[in-house]
């Protein structure tokens, strides 16, 4: 995944640089990350995703926050959802 994430890096930037003032939403990107699953299943292991958000951050720290925000959803869930609301939040993803 790390791999796949790093070889965005560049068209992130790219798109950031284009794309932040034509559109509200970057579209683009959340799509080529998509492909990468980073979405559906960060890494657990702390310097794994200390090393996936700082390659977000250097493609595009807006997109880095975004992807860390998913995270601690996550997270949340995991920790506090009831098994029928975890069920349905990732059947949604």
């Amino acid at each position: 995944m790390l791999d796949a994430v790093a070889a965005l890096v560049p068209a992130m930037r790219g798109w950031a640089c284009v794309r932040d003032e034509t559109e509200p939403f970057p579209d683009a990107t959340i799509t080529a990350l998509r492909h990468t699953d980073v979405l559906a299943a960060f890494p657990r292991d702390p310097a794994a995703l200390f090393r996936l958000l700082r390659l977000l951050g250097q493609g595009n720290p807006a997109i880095g926050r975004l992807v860390e925000d998913h995270v601690n959803a996550w997270l949340l869930i995991d920790s506090y959802a009831t098994a029928r609301q975890a069920a349905s939040w990732r059947s949604r993803q």
